[in-house]
């Protein structure tokens, strides 16, 4: 192998490894810290997803879905790109769906159907651009 070629092919390495190629092809957005609880009258909501949608309708704000995975006291912590990272600030309507359970355990009983469409959800909220959220519970009730 000549020495330009070697030299080359050195440089090629070096510059895939600098972060040339590693580069994430979506900017973050600004999070902020959001953590909450969900109740549900004599229901277990372990296992349900929380999910927020933008309020006014536009397109996320990150490349994923900014989602909660409620532990069995009812509590979460939001999520966008690592585990409890936030949520960009902003107004939010909340939405429930069942999260991805790998152990194939059976089927959670889903909130009412307007608890799971963004359209009809009764559940808003805000995302205040501060260190940490803590939001007012989201009381999920039964359809009269």
């Amino acid at each position: 192998m000549s020495r330009t070629t070697l030299l080359a092919s050195w440089l090629v390495v070096v510059l895939a490894a600098s972060g040339c190629a590693s580069r994430d092809p979506y900017p973050r957005a600004e999070l902020a810290k959001t953590s909450g609880k969900v109740v549900w009258a004599n229901h277990p909501v372990q296992g349900l997803l929380v999910v927020l949608h933008p309020a006014d309708g536009s397109p996320q704000k990150t490349p994923v879905q900014p989602t909660g995975f409620v532990q069995e006291d009812g509590s979460f912590a939001i999520t966008c790109y690592e585990l409890a990272d936030g949520a960009p600030p902003g107004e939010y309507v909340v939405t429930f769906r069942e999260a991805p359970r790998p152990d194939g355990s059976k089927p959670l009983r889903l909130p009412p159907a307007k608890y799971r469409d963004p359209k009809k959800s009764p559940l808003k909220v805000t995302i205040e651009n501060k260190r940490a959220n803590v939001l007012a519970d989201f009381v999920i009730e039964e359809q009269q």
